[in-house]
């Protein structure tokens, strides 16, 4: 999974929500900002992640069909001090908007800049890539962390992988073990 996405490590969690909140738990800091397009999934089906178990200050954009400016992004990281910017491909609210490689490196870039780590909500980057025809590594390349569903795009019954940098992975499986998606040790029924 982890070279599927081009990272280091990756690590397989009962679901995509669970992936996205370890990340958020990993890359934020308490009080501080994440910069996110305002109908994005992880806001709008998965809120409870960003503010009550990462206290994280949600900060939204809107996005035309789910893609970002670049220099809005900058501008709210720097005003909101924000340590985590969140994108998401494809963009669930946006019927299903693809996000180029390009436009992902441009965002990511913006937020490296600011000292901001980037997480890519990629619950159907699977999608994205055969829409755009381009590998998932190369889709996942410019960000820290990214989330991978494996029944959406991949038809598996359940499951998904974060994927990043060794040490994020490892920090991130503890932070998994106190949500309590950190085992799957009654599998019987999948």
């Amino acid at each position: 999974g982890a070279a599927l996405l081009g990272k280091e490590a990756a690590v397989f969690v009962p679901t995509c929500t669970a992936a996205n909140v370890a990340a958020l738990l990993k890359l934020g800091e308490p009080g501080r900002a994440v910069v996110l397009e305002r109908e994005a999934h992880i806001l709008t089906s998965e809120g409870v992640g960003i503010s009550p178990l990462a206290r994280l200050r949600p900060v939204t954009l809107t996005g035309a069909r789910g893609h970002l400016e670049p220099h809005r992004v900058a501008e709210a990281v720097t005003v909101n001090d924000a340590a985590v910017v969140c994108l998401e491909n494809t963009n669930t609210s946006a019927g299903g908007a693809a996000i180029s490689a390009r436009e992902t490196a441009e965002l990511a870039a913006v937020a490296h800049e600011h000292d901001a780590a980037v997480h890519l909500d990629g619950a159907r980057l699977a999608n994205a890539s055969v829409a755009l025809g381009v590998p998932l590594a190369a889709l996942a390349a410019p960000v820290d962390t990214v989330s991978f569903s494996l029944n959406k795009g991949l038809s598996a019954p359940f499951g998904a992988l974060l994927a990043g940098q060794a040490d994020t992975i490892g920090a991130a499986r503890e932070h998994l073990k106190a949500l309590g998606a950190g085992t799957l040790h009654k599998l019987g029924i999948f």
